[in-house]
């Protein structure tokens, strides 16, 4: 997907990187994550699909996903948004899109949602691989210095971290994450568990770990707020 629409999606959400240049960033490390696969792979193992080409014709991109994985089509696939769960996900801003049909609504949204200078920011971050993957009107690029770019990652690690018990924040989900990441380290510490594989899979020991992970917030700010974490809550945030 265009890294200015998926980061624009990014800044209008409850989770994720929260400025231009950490949305660009992890869009593009991302993109660098699946090249060497990507580039070495077969068809029989490796499909892309392109997001844009996806929504302006959803049957057919099914189809070929579909005949990828073995599977049959059916068309039942297009009515997903009928189905109670989405309507009620489809109501939160984060997953708007589940409650209505495949349509390409979303495609170009950073021209009108994203400022000059922060398309400038990301072509700077990621303008190179945007126009690989073929994506085209890519602003001048505007070069962040050292400070910059340690403010704009300090201030979307504090952001992230200090929103997560904000209305509608992601609190629970992220604890009950960090609650199995305690548990695993812990049974690895004790010999239960094996430590990982060298090299550690993707994106393990990556200075964005979290981030790549899942969108997380890191925990040294969690613990630099006190946010509290609990396995366990009565509210869902998902």
């Amino acid at each position: 997907r265009d890294c200015r629409d998926a980061s624009a999606e990014f800044l209008n959400s409850q989770f994720g990187p929260c400025n231009a240049y950490c949305a660009a960033l992890a869009w593009n490390d991302g993109q660098r994550a699946v090249k060497p696969f990507r580039e070495s792979l077969g068809a029989d193992q490796w499909f892309d699909l392109k997001y844009e080409n996806f929504v302006h014709d959803p049957i057919a991109q099914s189809r070929a996903v579909c005949a990828f994985l073995g599977e049959d089509y059916d068309d039942a696939m297009m009515a997903f948004h009928t189905t109670p769960q989405a309507q009620r996900r489809g109501q939160t801003r984060d997953n708007a899109a589940l409650g209505h049909p495949i349509s390409d609504r979303y495609v170009g949204r950073y021209k009108y949602e994203l400022s000059l200078e922060q398309q400038e920011i990301m072509a700077w971050a990621a303008g190179d691989m945007m126009a690989e993957l073929g994506y085209d009107e890519i602003a001048k690029p505007k070069a962040l210095s050292d400070d910059e770019v340690a403010l704009a990652i300090e201030m979307d690690g504090r952001y992230r971290a200090a929103t997560l018990d904000a209305p509608h924040g992601w609190v629970v989900f992220e604890s009950y994450g960090d609650w199995l990441i305690d548990q695993r380290a812990a049974r690895r510490r004790a010999g239960l568990w094996s430590s990982h594989p060298d090299p550690a899979p993707y994106p393990i020991g990556r200075p964005r770990e979290e981030l790549l992970a899942g969108m997380r917030a890191e925990r040294k700010w969690k613990d630099h707020f006190a946010v509290k974490r609990s396995s366990a809550s009565d509210k869902s945030v998902l």
